[in-house]
């Protein structure tokens, strides 16, 4: 049975609540804290200061420590990344350390580990930091290419991924977790574009899923060793498909693996055919393929149950985040970032998935959950700019909004704060959202 990653501690991870992106393996994005709960008479304010850089994500650690992970932006002549420790109210920097990515230029990923010290995968290396932004240990890892997926198991070994697309093969890298050595390597029987997602079992292993070029891929993970699940390797397209693209990644939930198509555009293809990846010129995304946007439910248990939804009757939709379900509403949240469309869409066992609301929104975020206030917060970008959007999960209705006071997107992460906020993370600029 899948477990809720809000439900309390995460074996591998550090007791917070926002250890690693979407809060944690199963990558279900809901927050664990009160949600905002915007009241009559009370509104949303963002507070904001510039961070010149591609922020990525902010992760928590002990109470009142926040850290913000990011790198160059894309264009760059070389890539750098950093971690900042910052101030959970004004954002202001504590320390910054920089690090080395290779290079590459792409959003890597973070943890904080159960023994206290934060993982950053960023470019082609892996990095061990205290709680001060202090270097640890620093591993250059096998494969030259940007990861972008970094999981703790169990036993407290790290899990990374990089990009596998086109000629390049995507590489599972099992380290070790004091002086990050290498414990094994698994070369991916397709490439693989998306992130990872990890399900922690009781008897201490861990299943890992890979959302690779044709297929649905899962790891069961033991003891340092990976070993790729024969039964369980659904097909979610066909090899070079005119009509759909590439997953970008997934959430586990309610026994299922949730997944959209349809990730990789003419800007990811660019992006990545330079070497180091990032470095070559930015182009606006436009989808390489005719499809419409698809979000997909394949059962954890059985890959034969499974059901297809195109909730959207526009062509040549894409995406830049995976799908979220949220088990107490029964309702999935699926989008179309090409075409501006989010929709809520009912799923509950024996019964098929039907559209249950639909809006105009064009968002890159990845939709952050509140289930026990029924809030959804996520970005919109208009023609005056981008905006933070706090939508009612039941209904699609508009709360409120916030113009963060950027001209661009950013397909990155939002984070719960410590005391009914967020962290939000823009092109050029990083924000506190909260209530007044």
């Amino acid at each position: 049975m899948t477990t809720r990653d809000s439900a309390g501690t995460i074996p591998g991870l550090y007791s917070s609540p926002w250890p690693a992106e979407y809060g944690g393996p199963r990558r279900q994005g809901l927050s664990p804290r009160p949600g905002l709960g915007l009241a009559d008479g009370e509104r949303l304010v963002l507070h904001t200061r510039p961070s010149d850089a591609w922020n990525i994500m902010f992760l928590l650690r002990a109470p009142g420590e926040v850290y913000l992970l990011g790198s160059s932006r894309l264009g760059a002549t070389q890539g750098v990344g950093f971690v900042e420790r910052v101030d959970p109210v004004t954002l202001e920097t504590i320390t910054r350390t920089e690090l080395p990515t290779g290079g590459h230029i792409w959003p890597g990923a973070g943890i904080a580990h159960v023994n206290g010290d934060l993982y950053v995968a960023n470019g082609c290396y892996v990095h061990r930091l205290d709680h001060n932004g202090r270097v640890l240990a620093e591993r250059a890892l096998p494969t030259d290419r940007p990861h972008n997926g970094l999981h703790v198991m169990p036993d407290g070994n790290l899990v990374a991924k990089n990009i596998g697309l086109g000629d390049y093969p995507a590489v599972l890298t099992v380290l070790e977790p004091q002086r990050l050595g290498v414990v094994a390597e698994v070369v991916v029987p397709e490439p693989s574009l998306g992130r990872i997602a990890s399900d922690p079992q009781p008897d201490g292993s861990s299943l890992v899923y890979v959302p690779a070029t044709e297929h649905l891929l899962r790891y069961r993970y033991h003891d340092g060793v990976l070993d790729l699940d024969p039964t369980w390797q659904p097909r979610y397209r066909e090899r070079d498909d005119e009509q759909q693209g590439l997953a970008w990644g997934g959430c586990l939930e309610a026994d299922n693996f949730w997944v959209m198509d349809n990730g990789d555009t003419t800007s990811v293809r660019a992006i990545h055919a330079a070497h180091p990846s990032g470095t070559g010129p930015f182009t606006i995304p436009e989808a390489a393929w005719s499809g419409s946007q698809r979000l997909l439910r394949i059962s954890t248990i059985d890959p034969d149950d499974r059901e297809e939804l195109r909730p959207f009757d526009a062509p040549r939709g894409w995406i830049t985040a995976p799908p979220v379900y949220v088990t107490d509403h029964h309702l999935a949240l699926a989008f179309d970032t090409a075409n501006g469309l989010i929709a809520g869409i009912d799923w509950q066992r024996g019964a098929p998935m039907h559209v249950r609301w639909q809006r105009a929104l064009h968002l890159w975020m990845p939709p952050f959950v509140m289930a026990d206030t029924g809030e959804v917060v996520t970005n919109d970008l208009t023609g005056d700019g981008d905006h933070l959007v706090l939508l009612d999960l039941a209904t699609g209705a508009e709360r409120s909004r916030v113009a963060t006071g950027s001209s661009s997107a950013s397909a990155t992460f939002l984070s719960p704060g410590w005391h009914r906020d967020l962290y939000y993370c823009g092109t050029g600029i990083v924000g506190r959202l909260s209530v007044t």
